[in-house]
């Protein structure tokens, strides 16, 4: 822990911002529209919000708080990794001092790591964490039970099922990969676990709670596929190229944690080349033989060398719903979190077989404290870079000079660092290396407007409709950016922004049909702008057509609200049932928003009595 310590003084990013905006209401409107109003996954992850609402008083000033709740997570999970190789140590009857060994070295290698930072220090990443403490938990917990099952305790099975069952839902409310906690108890079961005796009757509780769920993640994995072409078509790569890039990540992550550097880590790696067919480049077909020749080797190496196979199964266990099929970003350091802890066990394993004889004990030593110190020493460096912001800005854009995130984050680090001249010249030359974006006309456009207080000339609103109409994702931080813009004129400044030019850029991304649901992200930004001009049919107008592409119970009451105070009763009343009918699909977000509904039935009563 210490050696992440430097790092709890380093900013909030532009994307936690927009993530956890609503901490901000909590002291408001009460924790529950926050809970259950999450939009980071299929759950909604109301469990780490829930983490993140306890903090609510310390947003957003206090970022050090936040980082500080996530370093004590990582040191419980650091925890739970030695408690569950010391308990597979007890399964393997290993010495004393050979599990000690073997324990230290798998949780000291995970704790260590430097490609743990980026999921340590960066605050939404809290979500990765809490579903590792339960993952973790759960197979703890489902050891011991598997122990006492062994011993003839009947109170085993209600230790497996309450772990497996427990486990996976409180990890999926977490995160959703936590549903990975059925198929990683399986890789244990078959590999550290396989000398245990299994009856008729556990081998049906296996199949029942480990096999069969597994089996059900791979076919929804399958039928994802099946839909591929659909689900990717606002992606600059194909569904088969996606599956080839990762499997050029997946060697790209395992060569970071086997040999790392302190330079090849950080947040920025969106610039990851895509690979367009198994030979372009060559490295994807040596790549994907290369994951099929390790999945292979950790299922022959089941019998001869449990631990091992239990590693490299693990690691590719831990990846197989965010680097696979689904249509996600390529290219996360945080995705490694917990799948990292299958390398931790090779590492493990090789310093466990050094203990015998006596003097090979030394040569064990050697080899726990060496690579250990080593991590140690990376992973401070890359702490230290991170108390530094601009300097870490900085050293992003060089080892990733087409990353437009990196570029994006260097911009607003030049302006916190008042180096206004270096931010308006590195947004010229973003725009003119990127014709596709938007963001960095938009940046210029706000660095006129709100800094230099001037209007955006007309040539730049045009450039920047011009922009809004091609192609599909900007690629930086568009959407913060234009809800920030927003959020600034609503405090009467940047007068330079034009909002009939604001609003007519935001109606042309909300058209522009490879935005997929982007587009309501733009036609709720523009149903906002309309509400600051006191233009209410404007407001409807955007607000129906930001429905029509995503509902969510926010759209829904705005809309309903905005019909309400236009006086037109029997469409508020229609709104007001289809919220009714959103909810009933998520009784605990129809809690959250009870209020707001009691809300607007007694507003159209009201109304109603107005009227007769």
């Amino acid at each position: 822990g210490v050696v992440h310590l430097p790092g709890l003084s380093s900013p909030l990013y532009v994307d936690v911002y927009y993530n956890l905006a609503g901490l901000a209401r909590v002291g408001t409107v009460g924790f529950l529209q926050f809970l259950f109003g999450g939009f980071a996954g299929p759950t909604g992850r109301p469990l780490s919000l829930l983490s993140f609402a306890m903090q609510y008083q310390s947003w957003p000033d206090h970022v050090a708080a936040f980082k500080a709740v996530n370093l004590m997570l990582h040191l419980a999970n650091g925890a739970l990794v030695f408690l569950v190789c010391r308990a597979i140590a007890r399964v393997r009857r290993w010495q004393d001092d050979v599990s000690l060994y073997f324990c230290t070295a798998v949780a000291g290698f995970w704790l260590l790591h430097p490609m743990q930072v980026s999921t340590v220090l960066y605050v939404v990443q809290r979500m990765t964490q809490l579903s590792a403490v339960f993952v973790l938990a759960a197979a703890l917990a489902w050891l011991h039970g598997r122990r006492r099952f062994d011993t003839g305790e009947r109170s085993g099975w209600v230790w497996m099922t309450g772990a497996v069952l427990l486990g996976t839902a409180a990890a999926a409310l977490s995160k959703e990969n936590g549903i990975l906690l059925a198929p990683l108890l399986l890789v244990l079961d078959r590999t550290v676990l396989r000398d245990l005796a299994a009856p008729r009757a556990y081998r049906v509780w296996r199949l029942c709670l480990l096999v069969l769920p597994t089996v059900a993640l791979l076919l929804y994995l399958g039928r994802q596929a099946m839909l591929g072409p659909d689900l990717f078509s606002g992606r600059p790569y194909t569904l088969y190229q996606k599956v080839l890039t990762e499997a050029v990540a997946l060697i790209s992550y395992l060569a970071k944690l086997v040999i790392p550097r302190p330079s090849a880590f950080g947040l920025f790696n969106d610039d990851f080349p895509i690979a367009r067919g198994l030979l372009d480049p060559p490295s994807a077909l040596a790549a994907v033989l290369l994951v099929i020749v390790l999945c292979g080797a950790g299922i022959a190496l089941r019998r001869r060398a449990p631990v091992v196979a239990a590693g490299l199964l693990w690691f590719f266990t831990g990846h197989l719903l965010e680097s696979t099929v689904l249509n996600l970003q390529i290219y996360f350091e945080h995705r490694n979190y917990l799948p990292s802890l299958g390398i931790a066990l090779l590492f493990g394993a090789a310093v466990a077989r050094l203990r015998e004889p006596a003097v090979r004990r030394i040569h064990a030593g050697l080899l726990l404290i060496l690579p250990l110190g080593l991590l140690a020493w990376i992973t401070l460096q890359n702490t230290l870079l991170w108390s530094q912001p601009l300097r870490m800005a900085e050293e992003a854009v060089r080892v990733h000079p087409e990353s437009r995130w990196a570029l994006g984050n260097l911009g607003n680090r030049y302006l916190d660092a008042g180096r206004l001249a270096d931010a308006e010249a590195l947004y010229r030359a973003a725009a003119t290396r990127f014709p596709d974006a938007i963001y960095p006309v938009l940046r210029q456009a706000s660095l006129l407007a709100c800094v230099h207080n001037q209007p955006v000339p007309e040539p730049m609103w045009d450039e920047l409709e011009r922009r809004a109409r091609r192609g599909g994702g900007d690629g930086f931080f568009l959407w913060p950016e234009l809800d920030l813009v927003l959020r600034v004129m609503q405090q009467g400044e940047c007068a330079g922004f034009a909002p009939a030019h604001l609003l007519r850029l935001l109606e042309t991304l909300g058209t522009n049909p490879d935005l997929h649901n982007e587009r309501g992200q733009a036609l709720q930004l523009a149903t906002n702008l309309c509400l600051l001009r006191l233009d209410l049919p404007c407001a409807e107008r955007h607000a129906h057509a930001a429905l029509t592409v995503y509902r969510t119970p926010d759209r829904q009451v705005q809309y309903a609200d905005i019909l309400l105070a236009l006086g037109r009763e029997p469409e508020a009343a229609a709104a007001i049932d289809d919220l009714r009918v959103l909810l009933a699909r998520r009784p605990l977000m129809a809690l959250a928003y009870d209020t707001q509904r009691r809300e607007l039935d007694a507003r159209l009563e009201a109304l109603r009595a107005r009227r007769h």
